[in-house]
């Protein structure tokens, strides 16, 4: 496999958030993503036989459409009455729509100390569909159209009626100035989320 060295984003590391294509199986380790939207094990194409890597979360119904002589995921936007679409919108292969990649936040000491952290979220222009984030992925979320992403401080410390109010009027802000629904009801109301005693 060659990539020049343009074509490669490196620095990412899984923590059982992608799965190894072939098998399945849940990866744990670093990972490399290419210009062709596919993410390979290792820190860069020269470490070790890289595999290719698909979203845990997709890993049940993304199976479905591997091309198994490929070993790849197909780009369903130049299959059947798609392909009239993406070829008028001159759509490119290379250029694969944002797609956001679920994420748990893990607390750092620092968040602990601070007693707050930024959670980044990604909704579904069309549905209310949500998925969250991490950084990373939201700052490749900028040019979608797909997607609308956003970030909100979230409060871990502190009497426990005040943080659990203050993350309820952050959600209700962000919804309100957004104009979206449902991001209380993606988190279960759950505004004690990740607090600290």
């Amino acid at each position: 496999m060659y990539y020049p060295k343009s074509q490669i984003q490196t620095g990412f590391y899984s923590n059982n958030d992608l799965a190894i294509s072939s098998t399945q199986t849940s990866y744990v380790g670093p990972y490399f993503k290419t210009s062709d939207g596919n993410f390979y094990t290792g820190k860069e194409p020269n470490d070790g036989p890289n595999q290719l890597l698909i979203s845990l979360s997709e890993s049940n119904t993304i199976i479905n459409n591997i091309n198994p002589i490929k070993n790849r995921v197909e780009d369903l936007r130049f299959k059947g009455t798609n392909l009239i679409y993406s070829i008028l919108s001159e759509a490119s292969k290379n250029d694969l729509p944002y797609t956001p990649i679920p994420y748990f936040p893990i607390l750092t000491q620092d968040d602990i100390n601070n007693g707050e952290f930024v959670r980044y979220f990604a909704k579904k222009s069309n549905q209310n569909l949500y998925t969250e984030i991490d950084g990373n992925n939201f700052s490749e979320s900028v040019s979608s159209n797909l997607y609308i992403t956003f970030q909100l401080v979230w409060v871990i410390s502190g009497e426990k009626e005040t943080v659990k109010q203050i993350n309820a009027k952050q959600v209700a802000f962000v919804e309100k100035n957004l104009q979206i629904m449902g991001l209380g009801e993606y988190l279960k109301f759950n505004y004690l989320q990740f607090y600290q005693e």
